[in-house]
């Protein structure tokens, strides 16, 4: 017995040695261990795009930048390349102040490097923030659940396509999520990120108006005045840049490329293939546009309503990607946001039925949009349209309609226990009065009783 007693004893000391301060060495090793993989691996991927590849965009960019700056030539006078299509850059005035550093250095390997690095970094603090809040309360451990959530969201074509061109869509994804973070702390800054997020490209505006209908009155006036003030900020510096940029080049999308291309997934780009025109009659687009912008603007307020202002925000930013005139694959990173939607969804479904549908949803986007869409050439003519075909080279459109139209609406912090969610949800009966009596159907009126008081009896 006493050996039994003694053996019991020491069972009892490992363990809680084990539970105080073996299993939480593991997990911050292995969590050290795990992010330190992940940089270890963007930075060699990196260094490859800066040894081995020719980042498009970001050459413009720098050609831009060092024509301008550094030679004092017109901004919207750069052109690169030849032929019909020559590249040029189109961004706001304020974007030549965003990426003014770029003058500062030659286009060099290691430069290509950095901006691919700083690319994957805000791609991966994006990531983080949107992952943080969701799994706050649950068991997960959110460095596993960002880690995974980062190399499924870098295997999207639009977000690896943006690495790999040297874009500067995550950048503003990022300005945008920092903005949904600020928003749930009840930050007096929120709206900051969406103000020079707009300034710097156009279509982030329509967050502006997100924070309007969803009356968040004060993010609403910092964001516009954040707008305002970048605005103001490109006037001062790049006076008559600016002035030809809202009085003209605005206007004019032909200074991008051809419309009618398959890579261009928006509403104008289908205008333009449907209607076999290099660019879509601007009558017939904002006839298009103008509608669905309502529509999800309306879905999206209604999402927050409920708790879900992370859907509410990826509602709206796969809006900015179908009303702007042009929109390449690239251009569609806000697809990320709304698959990690429906993986929330999926996860957190009371209902195996709705657990399947949400997962198979998310499955079938990825998988979606993990491919390229040049299945029948990118620019026409194209062979003839048929069903099947015109399906496929529409295919991302498509998706990103239905998502605007089925988005699920889980709440942005999501309870450990899936049970008790049925609280917040939407298809959750909710009491009502089937039936209010009137004074004829009473000859005497109820007493009036205070809650807590005794009625006398009689």
């Amino acid at each position: 017995m006493q050996r039994m007693a003694h053996e019991t004893i020491w069972s009892r000391v490992i363990t809680s040695v084990r539970r105080r301060w073996v299993d939480p060495l593991v997990r911050h090793v292995v969590m050290v261990v795990t992010a330190a993989l992940a940089a270890l691996a963007s930075t060699i991927w990196a260094i490859h795009q800066g040894l081995y590849n020719y980042p498009l965009d970001i050459t413009i960019y720098h050609g831009a930048m060092n024509w301008f700056w550094n030679h004092d030539q017109p901004l919207y006078g750069f052109h690169m390349g030849s032929g019909a299509e020559p590249l040029s850059f189109v961004y706001p005035p304020f974007a030549a102040v965003f990426l003014a550093p770029l003058s500062l250095f030659k286009l060099s390997p290691m430069a290509i490097t950095l901006f691919t690095q700083a690319s994957l970094g805000a791609l991966a603090l994006s990531i983080w923030w949107l992952v943080t809040p969701l799994v706050k309360h649950t068991r997960w451990n959110k460095v596993y659940v960002w880690a995974l959530a980062t190399a499924g969201v870098f295997a999207l074509g639009p977000v690896y396509r943006t690495v790999e061109l040297g874009q500067i869509n995550l950048f503003l994804v990022a300005f945008v999520v920092a903005d949904f973070i600020l928003l749930s702390r009840g930050s007096r800054w929120a709206g900051i990120g969406i103000g020079i997020a707009a300034a710097i490209k156009l279509t982030p505006a329509l967050f502006i108006i997100y924070l309007l209908v969803t009356r968040r009155w004060r993010a609403t006036i910092v964001a516009t005045a954040a707008a305002a003030g970048a605005t103001l900020v490109g006037f001062l510096l790049v006076p008559q840049a600016s002035w030809l940029y809202f009085t003209e080049y605005m206007w004019d999308t032909t200074r991008t490329s051809i419309g009618q291309r398959i890579n261009n997934q928006s509403l104008a780009g289908l205008i333009a293939r449907i209607n076999d025109t290099p660019y879509a009659p601007t009558s017939v687009w904002l006839a298009l546009a103008i509608p669905v912008a309502v529509f999800a603007l309306w879905r999206a307020r209604r999402a927050q309503r409920r708790g879900a202002d992370l859907a509410g925000f990826s509602i709206v930013g796969l809006a900015t990607c179908l009303v702007s005139p042009v929109s390449w694959v690239h251009h569609l990173v806000w697809i990320a946001p709304a698959l990690i939607v429906l993986v929330m969804a999926a996860a957190h479904a009371t209902r195996l039925l709705h657990r399947l549908m949400w997962a198979t949803a998310a499955l079938g986007t990825f998988a979606l949009f993990s491919i390229r869409l040049e299945f029948y050439g990118d620019y026409p003519p194209f062979p003839t349209w048929t069903p099947e075909r015109w399906i496929g080279a529409n295919a991302f459109l498509l998706c990103m309609v239905l998502l605007i139209i089925f988005l699920p609406t889980p709440p942005d912090r999501i309870s450990a226990h899936p049970a008790t969610l049925t609280a917040n949800r939407s298809d959750t009966p909710r009491p009502r009065i089937t039936h209010w009596p009137d004074a004829s159907e009473s000859d005497v009126p109820a007493p009036l009783v205070n809650v807590g008081q005794q009625q006398p009896t009689i």
